[in-house]
This record gives C-alpha cells, structure tokens and sequence, in this order.
C-alpha cells in the first residue's frame, strides 16, 4: 500500500560546486512531498498528486532543517531533526488542510534530484502548523518533525505493542524505541566496542538486558527516549541521516575510517559495512567556506578541561525480582466469582442468576431490580445498604501451576480480584481445591553464590477446618538450580539442602481460624553456589475441599559484594588528573558489567543455554587484534573514551557556511551533505584549527540559498592523540 493523497512541490536551490573556480551555478533539485498516510492505495494505482510548485505557492524560503536540541554537550544523546516548509495559501490548500488526524498522518519527505535520494523523513506536527491571517496568499509555515522528540511521551512496548519480558538484544530493544517514532527505518551503527566472547560480532547484537532495567512500576515500562538515553548514554548520539537511524560513537567519530554496522527496523543484524570516511573540509574556494563580509566572522571560543570525570553505574534490583510479586498481572478472566460479606470466594457462579436447587452450605448473592439478595439454600434475605463486593477469576501470569510429583494437572489456579464500585479492594493467588498436591511455581531468578534472601507469604484457607491435633503443613519452597547441575532447597532455619525442603505453618485446627491470614517466613543462609532461584507455593496438604489462597509475597535480595553483606548502592569508573581546576563532570550511567546478573543495566550474554553476566571489552576500530592488556570492564572503556572528549582545553566555533553539496553522494549512493556524522577540518590554518577535527553538534539549514550556521566542537587533535595514562580509580560508592 501507499499514499493516495500528495502534496509535493520542487525548486531549484542555489548551490554552487567548487565555488569562485568559474564553474558558475549548479543548483540542485529540491522534492517536497507532504504524504496522506491515512489514504492509503494499492501499488498500482494512481496518485492524486497536488503540485506545490504551480502558481507559486513554494515562498522564496521554501525549506529550512535543523537540529532541535541545541544542546553544546557532545554526549547528548537524541538528536532529533526538523524541517520547516513554508508554502502560500491558495488553490484549495489554507491552515485546514493539514490540520486533522494524528501524528502519523501526514508523512513529509525531502530528497534531491530524485525522489530515492531522501534527505529527510518525517512526519507533520500539527500542533506546530501556523497561517498569517490575511487573505490568499498567506503564508503557511509548516513543521515536519522526526519524532525522536516525541518518544519521551511513549512508554517502552514491542513492536506491536505488546508487553516486553525477558532479556533482549541491545538492538532489538533500540528498535522497539524506534519504531515508535512511526518510521521503520535501517539503524546503522558506528559503535565497535565488542565483547571478548563475541569478537566477530556488534555490541548490540551480542549483549542482552532483561527488560525490567527499564521498568516505571510493575506493568510499564520508561519512555522510548530514556530507554535510547540509558543505552547510548555517555558513548554515542543517535540522530537521522540518508533516510536511515545513524548511531554513532563520540569516541570514533575522529577516526580517519569508521566502520558502520547495519541492521533492519526491527533490530536484527544485516551485514558489516566497509569502512568508510565520514569527513568534510571548510576551506577557501571549496564547496564549502566560511562566509564572508558583510556576516560577522565564526566565533571561536575555548573549553575548560575536566579535572576528573566520574561515571556511577546504580546497584538496583527490579521493583519485581519475582515476577508477579504482588500478583497484578493476570489476563483473560475466567469467570466472575462470587463473594460473601466477608468477601471469601466460596463458589464459582454467574452473578445476577437466582440459585435453582438449595444448598446449605453454599452462599449466593443475586441482583433483582436494584437490590442485593443473601441467599443459603432456598432461603434468602435482602440486604439493605450494602453494596456487595464482586469478583474475577484472572489467569495466573509468570506462574505455572505444576502437580507435585508429576501427573496430570486436576486443580485450577488463578488471581482473585475483588472490586467495590468499581475499585479493585483485594486480590490474591488462589490453588483450587484437588485431592492431589499441586503448587504454582514462579519464573526463575538468576543469583550468585554467597547471597542471601528474604521470604515471607500470607496464606490462608477459603474455609475453617476442624479436628483434633497439632497440623504442620507445606506453604512454600525455595528451590536453587545450581550452575553446576544441583539442586538444593532451605528449611524453616534458612539452613540450605541437597534434598527436599519447605517452609512450613504449624497450628492445632481447633484453635486456629484458617480462613484468617498467617504470616510465614524465611531468612536464608549464604547460598552455596550460584544459579537460579523459584518459589513454590504449595497447596494445602491436608484437605481436598478447599481453597488454598496466597497474599503479599515478599522477597528481599541481600547480594554478597565486595566480600560482604554491606549495602552498596554502586560503583564508579573515575579518571582524574592533576590540574589546577575544579572543573568535574559526574553522570550516571545505567548498563555495565553489574555484579548480579539480575540487578538493573546488568550486560548479558547467551551462552547457548541461557544468559550469563557479559565478560570484558575491547575496541576492535582501535585494535582488531587485541591483547590481554585492551581487556576491560564496558564502564571502563567508555570513561576513557569521554575522558578524552574533555581532559584538555578544546576549540568550538560559531559560524556560517556556505554550500550544501546537496548533490553529492558517498559510495553506496546515497546523499552526502554535511551532517552530524561526519568530522570537519577547516582550511584557515592557525592554533586553533591546526591538527584538529571538529564535530558538529547542531545546525540550521536553508536548503534554498545553501548556507548553514553550524557549531563546531573539537573532538581530537593529532598532534596530541588520545591519553588512557590518567589515574584511573574504580572504587564501591557508600551510602
């Protein structure tokens, strides 16, 4: 399918090619397409195209782009792009046409020369459309944005919206954040830092994080745009470039050949690029110069270099360490489940519908005109003034009911959620009654050796039981597979064990309300190696009649770190040098190799059974072969590479360019124009350009007279290289 309504106008802008050499104007092609996403036709049909270019309704500023954030900090992250399109009312188009429907509709396409040869691909913002108020012809402005910026409004799904669980791809999950921008676009990626264990192949094509690193409560997870921030954060900006997503590292945009990774829209890698060289010259005579007189000349000004930068990676656990804790999560209701005034479930039933046969030891709640019925067996009651509570039987998410022992599966288990006027008032795990032993058993999580826990439950019976005698029952079970193939339980003294263990409630049945809640719970021993960890919930063993119900469960991860039990909230990468400054810069940073596996931003990597704390790494652009010594830590190798972004004095300049080369393409044919991505060096040799290669962080664009303002950072210099013999200091933070 495609388009049926377009809007697309052309003009010939005026760009020069190799300007004062007497080579005179080569103006290029300018395509505007503004497209109608939500009048879609098939392939073969035809278009309604309306030309923009006729009657002149393309002003004489027709296209300008620009970067939105401004921001003069070289690890910003989003760069997110906008056109403004600025066009004359008239012809049947005013303020209206582009105003309705969402912020998908109205596809806006740059290109030059020919319509492949995209510049720019974005969608309308409808809030930002605005009109002189004058009759025909006036002046629409209109903006045409890439939705990076809008991804802080979008919380992190899958691709089709779905809940995302478990551990995913570092790509996989970019592009989950992606395609919420409405753009299934390539992600190419500059970015060559690899895994010792995965030499051959892309960081974010080897290295896995569980979702739940970016989780805001139990059910949803961040927004898009910091998903993409804690990801890149501190190493590489992403920003869009030749109708792709362009990821690139800071630390490699200096080199003289950059290798580029490319991957699909939906985050699966497609192939290695050959290396390429993203560089452009500001020079005299040159398709691109500084502007002249009568514009002021580019600013120059200086940094202050960093006496020490500080990177503090967070030691936190998931809100849900077991997932479905607190029992929230649960889908597809089973039936609705009747409640009596003490809100217990006694049977299943359909609300509203009058008893048949009498029972006595069933109760019942009907609805007749307004009012609430009690009934027990064939006699009722009304009840006035009351509005009885309601429930709903949900699927059990995150648990799997199990028969001890093995066997088919003869129980029932689900969450009970309990609802007055329409707010939810209780809820709990339910195992329904069974002659035979059954438990639900938790997804697993993963720990290391020498930790220890917390557990504790509330459980109780859907009925009092009587009879004579002290009871010890089974409640639950703390079942470690080891690593190294064992399997071991811990008992009431938190004691563990090579052979079946559980935790267990003991009361006399006579003196004991089992439909009241009993707190049971367990501080375990230092485990003895490292693996994954499940709870079991077990049903009662003692009676087949009834309903063994769980609530508030509970469970406290206490990590063994540094050789002991001390609550540390992190660890910090610093490098610092002696310098007669205060000048520090301390981010956190949000993935590293954590020392639990479960904690949040913990690297992972599959070992082909399942996934395993990430080893150390390398640079491979830098060193494609390395040596023990290239070996480190992630949080290492990214502090040296922002370290050198900021341990000595750098240039930035302010200034005017002339030129687009808005014709030029690079060797896949695709369009060159000066962009982020690319390094500068500038023809005007003094001290503050000699050696040095500039980045450009930020820039507007007239696409029509060709000239640009751009500011211009220094990111390396030849004369002095990059240095990684500053002292360096990973140390534990403290609380």
């Amino acid at each position: 399918m495609k388009p049926g309504v377009i809007y697309r106008g052309y003009f010939e802008n005026a760009q020069l090619l190799s300007m004062n050499n007497g080579n005179g104007e080569d103006g290029q092609q300018v395509i505007i397409s503004i497209e109608d996403m939500e009048t879609l036709i098939d392939d073969a049909a035809t278009e309604t195209i309306y030309d923009l270019s006729v009657n002149n309704q393309l002003t004489d500023k027709p296209l300008a782009a620009s970067v939105i954030d401004n921001s003069e900090d070289k690890h910003t992250v989003v760069r997110s792009k906008q056109v403004e399109i600025n066009i004359f009312s008239g012809n049947g188009i005013d303020l209206s046409t582009f105003s309705t429907g969402g912020d998908l509709r109205w596809r806006v396409k740059i290109a030059v020369n020919d319509l492949n040869n995209i510049h720019f691909i974005g969608y309308l913002s409808t809030a930002d459309i605005s009109m002189d108020f004058v009759p025909d012809p006036a002046l629409i402005t209109l903006i045409a944005t890439d939705n990076l910026g809008l991804l802080g409004e979008v919380p992190l799904t899958g691709f089709s919206g779905e809940r995302v669980t478990g551990e995913q791809k570092l790509s996989t999950l970019i592009a989950m954040a992606l395609h919420k921008t409405g753009l299934d676009l390539e992600i190419i990626a500059i970015h060559n830092v690899r895994e010792e264990n995965h030499p051959d192949d892309h960081l974010f094509d080897s290295i896995y994080q569980d979702v739940k690193t970016y989780e805001r409560t139990t059910t949803e997870k961040e927004d898009c745009y910091t998903v993409l921030e804690k990801i890149l954060g501190e190493y590489c900006f992403i920003t869009q470039w030749k109708g792709r997503w362009y990821i690139m590292s800071e630390d490699e945009i200096s080199d003289p050949t950059v290798y580029p990774a490319r991957f699909d829209s939906e985050g699966n890698f497609i192939e290695f690029l050959s290396g390429d060289t993203f560089q452009k010259g500001i020079l005299e005579n040159e398709d691109l110069q500084w502007q002249g007189l009568p514009d002021p000349p580019p600013l120059v000004t200086l940094t202050r270099p960093l006496a020490a930068l500080m990177h503090n990676f967070r030691y936190e656990f998931p809100l849900e360490i077991i997932d479905n804790i607190d029992f929230s999560r649960g889908t597809d209701d089973i039936i609705p489940i009747v409640v009596d005034m003490g809100w217990h479930i006694h049977r299943y039933a359909n609300l509203g519908a009058f008893p048949s046969t009498g029972d006595k030891d069933i109760v019942y709640y009907a609805i007749d005109t307004g009012n609430y019925y009690k009934f027990i067996g064939l006699s009722y009651e009304q009840v006035s003034g009351t509005e009885i509570p309601s429930g709903i039987a949900y699927v059990w998410e995150d648990w799997t009911l199990e028969r001890v022992g093995g066997g088919v599966v003869n129980s029932t288990s689900y969450i009970a959620k309990i609802f007055q006027s329409g707010t939810e008032i209780d809820r709990y795990g339910v195992i329904g009654a069974s002659a035979n032993a059954h438990r639900v058993i938790s997804n697993p999580v993963k720990v290391g050796k020498y930790d220890k826990f917390t557990v504790s439950v509330d459980r109780r019976l859907s009925d009092n039981l009587t009879g004579p005698g002290q009871q010890t029952d089974f409640v639950f079970q703390l079942i470690l597979e080891g690593n190294d193939g064992s399997t071991w339980n811990v008992d009431d003294t938190g004691a563990w064990s090579l052979i079946d263990k559980f935790i267990e409630i003991q009361y006399n049945r006579d003196d004991t309300d089992e439909e009241e809640w009993a707190n049971v719970s367990v501080e375990t021993r230092p485990i003895p190696v490292s693996g994954k960890l499940r709870i079991a919930l077990y049903q009662s063993q003692f009676t087949s009649a009834v309903q063994t119900q769980f609530a508030n469960l509970r469970f406290e991860y206490i990590a063994f770190i540094n050789g002991s039990y001390q609550r540390y909230p992190g660890h910090q990468h610093k490098i610092s040098q002696a310098l007669n400054t205060k000048v520090v810069r301390e981010k956190d940073v949000f993935i590293d190799n954590a020392p639990r596996p479960s904690m949040k931003g913990a690297m992972l990597v599959a070992d082909g059974v399942d996934f395993v704390p990430a080893g150390r790494f390398f640079n491979w652009a830098h060193v494609p072969t390395p040596t023990e010594d290239h070996y480190h830590p992630y949080g290492y190798t990214r502090a040296q590479a922002a370290w050198n972004q900021y341990n000595r004095q750098m240039v930035m300049f302010d200034g005017t360019v002339i030129g687009l080369q808005s014709g030029e393409t690079d060797g896949e044919g695709l369009p060159n124009s000066p962009d982020l991505l690319h390094r500068y060096v500038f023809g005007d040799v003094d001290n503050t350009t000699i050696n040095r290669f500039f980045q450009l962080l930020h820039y507007e664009m007239d696409y029509n007279l060709c000239t640009w303002r751009g500011f211009f950072y220094e990111v390396y210099n030849t004369a002095i290289g990059k240095k990684y013999d500053d002292t360096y200091e990973y140390k534990y933070l403290s609380e």
